[in-house]
């Protein structure tokens, strides 16, 4: 599942239990997460990465990949 916004700059795809976010913009974006995307951070790029129930809060120029813990 591939989700994006061209204008705002953002990315997801979600594959199995490994979600991946990406936001490709020059300022801080909170980008929609599916509520059942994993929560767990397996890998970032960036120390400011928060997330929440419904968004993913991502700093500029930034990535993270989460995964289940199941």
């Amino acid at each position: 599942n591939v989700a994006f916004d061209e204008d705002a700059r953002w990315l997801t795809i979600a594959r199995g239990r490994v979600t991946v976010a990406c936001n490709l913009a020059s300022a801080t974006q909170s980008i929609p997460r599916a509520s059942s995307a994993p929560r767990r951070i397996a890998m970032t790029s960036d120390a400011g990465i928060a997330i929440g129930s419904a968004t993913i809060e991502l700093p500029p120029d930034s990535v993270v990949i989460l995964v289940d813990s199941a």
